[in-house]
């Protein structure tokens, strides 16, 4: 997605064995020569023997599989992929597909890694391959979140920065503010990623790669920080325009939901602000409470429900 990392990789464990599925021998190849240049052992399909049987036999290698890679190619899928996508959804690995057919699957695949590439362009999406490799691992059981497995960060210091941040009124407040929101999300274990591309018209403040929430909605989220002023019509108006930039910002990029996250100048909340499905708003600290409860990943979902019911009430896109 064009930018630049701030912060060095955490160490994990190294993925080792990916199960391929793919429509085709050649873009089967492809895909597990880009893994083996960085030293991932893959599995095809096409690797079966003749004769074996197939099911039992596909079931054992996508278990021993650290993770699953997909490509799915325009003409739509094949019922084995979606065989394999399911079994590999069941086993709770980690899965990145490879698809140009990006709009009409996105709805439909919850926790998948989806990067806009095919086969020709995978030498351009080597960032989504190490990112996707720097953090996949295998999802909790199902009924346990990975909140009930990860220790919660600490964050009364964002606290204290932010009440003095508040009582300022310096010109750089808002630049403060990103680099606070910034921190924030380090110093709850997420891989912080400013964007730096002065060539685009528009940009946002921050991809962020949060474990947690890439379990869920399947990659990084984009954030844009605001501190808004004036009256509440000011601020309903701004965080409106602020959505629609971003929603036409998300279907350019890799990521699957943004956030606004904010601070206002008033002293009681302002009410609840315009969000659709693809783009939620959070304040800061109701962003600060759910990294320190574990429960992001959660609350973005409950956003995106509550957008999209929202959104089906009014009859479609306002």
């Amino acid at each position: 997605m064009g930018a630049k990392s701030e912060m060095q990789p955490r160490s994990r464990m190294k993925l080792q064995r990916c199960f391929i599925s793919a429509q085709s021998g050649e873009a089967s190849a492809a895909l597990a020569q880009a893994f083996a240049d960085r030293g991932v052992e893959s599995f095809r399909a096409d690797d079966f023997v003749p004769g074996l049987p197939l099911t039992p036999e596909l079931l054992h290698q996508l278990e021993a599989a650290d993770f699953m890679c997909a490509l799915v190619n325009d003409g739509g899928v094949a019922p084995n992929i979606l065989f394999e996508l399911g079994a590999a959804h069941v086993l709770r690995k980690p899965i990145i597909l490879f698809t140009t057919n990006y709009d009409r699957l996105l709805g439909a695949l919850q926790g998948v890694y989806v990067v806009r590439a095919n086969i020709e362009d995978l030498p351009s999406a080597a960032t989504e391959i190490d990112r996707f490799l720097r953090h996949a691992k295998t999802l909790p059981p199902l009924g346990e979140t990975t909140a009930d497995r990860r220790q919660k960060p600490n964050l009364s210091w964002a606290k204290e920065e932010l009440a003095a941040l508040r009582g300022e009124r310096a010109p750089n407040r808002g630049t403060r503010f990103e680099r606070l929101v910034s921190e924030i999300f380090r110093r709850a274990g997420a891989e912080v990623v400013r964007e730096d591309q002065p060539e685009k018209a528009w940009t946002v403040d921050a991809i962020v790669w949060l474990d947690d929430v890439a379990h869920e909605i399947g990659g990084p989220i984009i954030i844009e920080c605001k501190y808004y002023g004036g009256g509440p019509g000011d601020l309903l108006a701004n965080a409106k325009q602020t959505v629609r930039q971003l929603e036409k910002y998300v279907k350019g990029s890799e990521a699957r939901v943004a956030l606004v996250v904010y601070d206002h100048d008033k002293s009681t909340p302002p009410p609840s602000l315009f969000e659709t499905p693809q783009v939620l708003v959070f304040t800061v600290d109701q962003l600060i409470l759910a990294l320190e409860r574990g429960t992001l990943a959660n609350e973005i979902l409950q956003h995106r429900r509550r957008a999209s019911y929202a959104r089906v009430s009014a009859g479609g896109p306002d």
